[in-house]
């Protein structure tokens, strides 16, 4: 059985996939990432379930918890935004509730550079420490 997502592991799992796989794979609507995206694919990819709807189900809502806490500390510590990437790709009102992000362009520096290490959400580091 698959443990619990917490704080940490989501933030890896953010952070793994963006640099794996870049921003791009996991955007919709104008995002570079949306967390309801990511929750369904780590209930696939991780916990090895697939659900007939791939987002609303209970894993799904579980693991978005996490993910949407980690994603708001990329987003304080100035590697995301909670935001489109441009203006003219918001074209309606799918993820309204903030649950889109945009890599900051000293984001997608700091990404380029960052190393293997686990981090932490308690721990200091990020393009300004």
């Amino acid at each position: 059985m698959t443990p619990a997502l917490d704080g940490d592991g989501a933030l890896a799992y953010i952070l793994r996939r963006l640099r794996q796989q870049g921003p791009a794979t996991h955007g919709q609507h104008g995002y570079h990432l949306t967390v309801v995206d990511l929750a369904a694919r780590y209930v696939a990819e991780v916990m090895g379930k697939r659900h007939p709807d791939p987002i609303e189900n209970e894993d799904t809502y579980a693991a978005s918890r996490p993910l949407y806490d980690a994603a708001w500390e990329l987003a304080r510590r100035g590697i995301l935004r909670p935001s489109v990437h441009s203006s003219f790709m918001q074209f309606d009102a799918y993820q309204s509730a903030g649950g889109g992000y945009t890599l900051t362009a000293i984001g997608a520096e700091w990404l380029s550079e960052l190393d293997d290490r686990q981090l932490s959400l308690r721990a200091a580091w990020g393009p300004f420490t």
